[in-house]
């Protein structure tokens, strides 16, 4: 019997209704769905209960996680397959948030594993599309005792401690674990993260879901959080055509943005690889075998399927790694 040809593989979005979300990634994004209030779009999972469906070629029907565990090493590649065995370590998802999410932080790896024996959550912000009013807050203008949060937390004033930041598209913003957070209405975007649903709310507007206050979690997020203002969390970078340039170059992920005009050759350098057309759409070329990625679609590139090619008139990509 012959192996199956590995090849770019695309996945059926999971689509999670929130309290905050909206009608945008179904206008912006073309998300299809029948539910309403959509606030995420997983594009690419392995979370418990959440993996991921391949919807293209032969693997199609088998979850991520039945394929890595079938192909090993030729998903991930050696080293990353030794480091998480049949773990994906990357949640890829898309987010709308039509009003504002809750004040809230996230554990690291030591504190995910202590509280809930999990991994723990950092992630990254690719802005797609940010209203007049639209903000971003992410970590402490100053350095903040316990005390000091937890008197804010209830004179409803916590996001004034924040900083804050106006966020326009091709913004990235950095956003590692323990970091206090909230992304406020209007803002729709990408994010890339540790394979983690781990979040606790410090703060969440006093807002009722089926008539009931929605949980806090003030006594876990005080242990978990950073107290440290910590600068440079809005990352620069200077796009040049056809070529990848590294944005954020960090501990769980590599994230490098490609303005694609033309044609560009990779390999996979053993490693797999995932993008996200956040513009346009390209064309991934395996042997003459064609791929197509619009925008607002993932694609993920195992690291046994070495050479390919992408060419578009006009794209752009995030390039995700670990």
């Amino acid at each position: 019997m012959f192996a199956k040809k590995l090849y770019p593989i695309k996945f059926s979005p999971i689509q999670q209704p929130k309290i905050w979300g909206g009608e945008l990634l179904h206008t912006l994004l073309k998300k299809e769905s029948k539910k309403e209030n959509i606030g995420e779009s997983w594009e690419i999972s392995d979370v418990d209960n959440f993996h991921s469906v391949i919807q293209n070629g032969e693997f199609k029907g088998l979850t991520l996680h039945q394929l890595i565990h079938q192909e090993k090493e030729k998903m991930l590649g050696d080293e990353l397959y030794q480091r998480y065995g049949d773990d994906f370590p990357l949640l890829i998802k898309f987010l709308d948030a039509r009003v504002p999410l809750s004040v809230q932080v996230h554990p690291d790896d030591y504190w995910a594993n202590k509280l809930e024996n999990g991994w723990g959550k950092t992630e990254l912000w690719y802005i797609l599309h940010a209203e007049q009013d639209a903000a971003i807050y992410l970590g402490w203008k100053k350095d903040m005792s316990a005390s000091e949060i937890v008197e804010a937390i209830k004179n409803e004033d916590i996001l004034d401690h924040l900083q804050r930041f106006i966020p326009n598209k091709g913004d990235v913003f950095f956003v590692p674990a323990r970091t206090v957070h909230s992304i406020g209405k209007g803002v729709v975007l990408a994010e890339i993260q540790q394979t983690s649903d781990i979040t606790y709310r410090l703060f969440d507007f006093n807002r009722k879901e089926k008539g009931e206050p929605r949980t806090l979690h003030l006594e876990k997020g005080l242990k978990v959080m950073n107290y440290n203002f910590i600068p440079n969390l809005k990352k620069s970078y200077q796009k040049i055509e056809n070529q990848l340039i590294s944005v954020v170059n960090e501990k769980f992920f590599n994230i490098e943005i490609l303005d694609l005009k033309g044609e560009i050759s990779l390999t996979t350098q053993g490693k797999f690889k995932v993008f996200i057309c956040v513009a346009g759409e390209a064309e991934f070329n395996v042997d003459g075998e064609i791929t197509r990625l619009k925008c607002g679609e993932t694609l993920l590139i195992p690291a046994g399927m070495r050479n390919y090619a992408i060419s578009s008139d006009a794209a752009e990509l995030l390039s995700v790694s670990v």
